[in-house]
């Protein structure tokens, strides 16, 4: 019951497709912030990518448009 939490919270989920689910969306109904898993993704294959091949890619603007 979302109404029992209140606002001004932040809910995450970890899937980041779609980009708001009905989690996040229900949370944004009664005034939350939200984040999906875009990020999370994005930061857990730039660790994996430099592990493996030692070379820290850069993150910026277009690699996270890629996910979109």
């Amino acid at each position: 019951d979302y109404s029992k939490i209140g606002s001004n919270k932040l809910f995450y989920d970890v899937i980041y497709n779609p980009v708001k689910t009905k989690f996040l969306l229900k949370a944004e109904e009664f005034g939350n912030q939200v984040e999906n898993g875009k990020m999370m993704f994005i930061y857990q294959a730039h660790g994996a990518f430099a592990i493996w091949n030692k070379i820290l890619p850069n993150i910026n603007k277009e690699t996270i448009k890629l996910l979109n």
